[in-house]
């Protein structure tokens, strides 16, 4: 036991806690709710990018928050587009700037906002259709070196050619008239699944996920991946999730599951079912990023649900477990994801924002335990099989946290005075940090080993 407690010990010396810094908020006043679908780019050619937002619920705009450095933001209304629901960018007039492509959900309306050096011009309809619009992607889908837009509408997928100038020719993918099956469309996204190197779109619907398949003019030829019993598809993303070079999907179905399916190579197309990787019993995800989250090369998912920002960890064996919230508080209800590089320094930006007309991001960081066993605050007994008690020099009175190798936050915050026990049998075994801190705001963590 002695030599199993002393590796333990030197083993956790290596250990950094992996936590998110406190929210940084863009905007909260009364006129900032609503948003549908947050969105970043550079729009300026400064190498800082704005942050742009649809607004829906009776919110009703386009927004841009002009990113002036050190976390600093001006709004700066764009439209006020009826029942805004997605919004993003691509060069469309090839004069070296960013215009935003926005779609709204009432009215199914697809509509292009130039940008002259930096400023955004008023709207240009592309298009309408008479069902909800979804989501809009972009790129050159016919390789002929200009930028094409893909979009869905709930009964609808649409590809237009853009000659360049900002003029498109409309081809309909899919109708519910042209579909053999019911065409209900939820989420889309683009990959190029087969490695032909051409754009291949991929759409979350109500028979399941589908990849719409791209000869390299744009010609789409639907393939649907996923099992009969894994239907409406609300969201999903593609990546690489087993680093083995080859593209796979995880899947959110309304039922509250999260699926992962894997995708078996040799640019074959074939996916096969994984596992469900959570049940979170909600419906209500709206969206599923990805990023490396703390740079270890595996792939993380970041998503929101139950009010909640969260992460959940790839350990590289397919294993999602590890769930850290990036902000807990009771509120605020937190629904819509996004990330980014704000200031192309390497580090992601993860932004949220909530029902209660926050929107805000957090950044991610590692803070070292290296130095934790130099606090005046001594912890006993350590290991532990029920509770703990904290000794101090003064006695005086601090709240306290305790956390997860990973960060994750394991009970609501207390308060406590020196020698308070605290119960800590409900823990797995294992090691855990105890976060304090002082009424002058100083903070102090102990490692402890709960047996």
């Amino acid at each position: 036991m002695k030599l199993q407690l002393l590796f333990l010990t030197s083993l956790f010396s290596s250990v950094c806690l992996a936590q998110f810094n406190p929210a940084q908020v863009i905007d909260d006043d009364a006129t900032s709710g609503g948003i549908k679908h947050i969105y970043a780019e550079d729009l300026n050619n400064d190498g800082l990018k704005e942050v742009v937002v649809a607004r829906g619920y009776n919110f009703d705009n386009i927004t841009v928050y002009q990113n002036n450095g050190n976390g600093n933001f001006s709004e700066n209304l764009i439209d006020n587009l009826a029942e805004a629901e997605y919004v993003t960018s691509a060069d469309l007039n090839e004069n070296g700037f960013q215009d935003l492509i926005a779609l709204s959900e009432s009215g199914g309306n697809l509509l292009w906002y130039p940008n002259n050096n930096g400023n955004i011009g008023s709207a240009i309809p592309i298009d309408s259709e008479v069902s909800f619009g979804k989501s809009i992607v972009s790129a050159d889908f016919n390789n002929d070196s200009h930028t094409d837009l893909v979009v869905i509408w709930q009964h609808a997928i649409n590809f237009y050619e853009n000659d360049g100038n900002g003029n498109f020719t409309k081809n309909e993918i899919l109708t519910t008239s042209t579909s053999p099956n019911i065409l209900e469309c939820w989420t889309l996204t683009k990959a190029d699944v087969n490695n032909d190197g051409n754009m291949d779109v991929i759409t979350g619907e109500t028979i399941g996920g589908v990849i719409y398949v791209n000869d390299g003019n744009a010609n789409f030829t639907p393939q649907t991946f996923t099992d009969s019993s894994h239907s409406t598809i609300t969201s999903l993303a593609i990546f690489d999730v087993n680093n083995d070079t080859f593209l796979d999907a995880v899947i959110h179905r309304a039922t509250g599951d999260i699926s992962l399916y894997i995708n078996q190579g040799n640019n074959s197309m074939n996916f096969n079912f994984h596992s469900d990787l959570m049940q979170v019993n909600s419906s209500s995800i709206k969206l599923i990023e990805y990023t490396d989250v703390n740079d270890d090369g595996n792939m993380d998912l970041y998503t929101a649900f139950d009010g909640k920002p969260r992460v959940f960890v790839n350990d590289g064996n397919l294993d999602f477990s590890n769930e850290i919230i990036l902000d807990d508080n009771q509120n605020i209800f937190v629904d819509e994801v996004f990330v980014s590089d704000l200031n192309n320094d390497a580090n992601k930006e993860f932004f949220w924002s909530a029902a209660g007309n926050t929107l805000a991001f957090q950044t991610f960081g590692n803070l070292s335990t290296e130095k934790f066993g130099q606090s005046k605050l001594k912890i006993f007994p350590n290991p532990t099989k029920n509770f703990i008690q904290i000794q101090q020099e003064k006695n005086q009175l601090f709240s306290a946290n305790i956390y997860s190798l990973l960060g994750k936050k394991l009970v609501p915050e207390f308060k406590l005075k020196s020698n308070t026990k605290i119960d800590v049998s409900f823990l797995s075994p294992g090691i855990y940090l105890l976060q304090t801190t002082t009424e002058n705001g100083k903070s102090n963590f102990q490692k402890f080993i709960k047996k």
